[in-house]
């Protein structure tokens, strides 16, 4: 699990520029840490034991480079709750991935892809499921790959906080 601290005022910066959340439905939105890889210049979470998968906005499922089965399965995927200004506590729940081993020009040590399209079976769409949140995302995300000058670290918030 990542370590929540640094995001703090990141997060609130990311609040601060968005509304009340006004769909969120009974569960805490879950946040994430955003890096960008300056070699591909790919976003990546951890959202898979603590280790990266690739933010892809037009993606349309949850791909893991190492599976159990060729079709798919079901995987445990983590993120911190958040009550809209500051993380609270670990989140960990299973999601539907499927399998695409090999996937090319993943950065290092990215495990596969967080697919965050309008889509059932998206990352998004399992997290409002799984933790009855609206279906909303915010992003803030960090303008360099650098890891200790300039923007380096932004923020992911999914299910609703602060997302009209």
């Amino acid at each position: 699990m990542w370590n929540p601290k640094p995001l703090l005022l990141v997060i609130s910066l990311c609040i601060s520029a968005l509304s009340p959340c006004t769909a969120a439905t009974g569960g805490k939105p879950l946040v994430t840490a955003v890096t960008k890889d300056a070699a591909t210049s790919l976003y990546t979470a951890p959202l898979k034991d603590g280790r990266p998968l690739v933010l892809d906005l037009s993606g349309p499922v949850i791909s893991l480079t190492t599976c159990s089965s060729k079709n798919g399965t079901v995987t445990t995927l983590s993120a911190n709750a958040t009550n809209g200004a500051n993380p609270l506590f670990p989140v960990s729940f299973s999601a539907v991935a499927s399998c695409a081993p090999g996937q090319p020009n993943l950065p290092a040590g990215a495990v596969g892809v967080a697919g965050l399209a309008p889509s059932t079976q998206s990352f998004l769409a399992q997290v409002a499921r799984t933790q009855k949140v609206a279906n909303k995302l915010a992003l803030c995300l960090p303008s360099d790959g650098k890891i200790t000058t300039g923007n380096s670290v932004g923020v992911a918030i999914y299910g609703g906080a602060g997302v009209p």
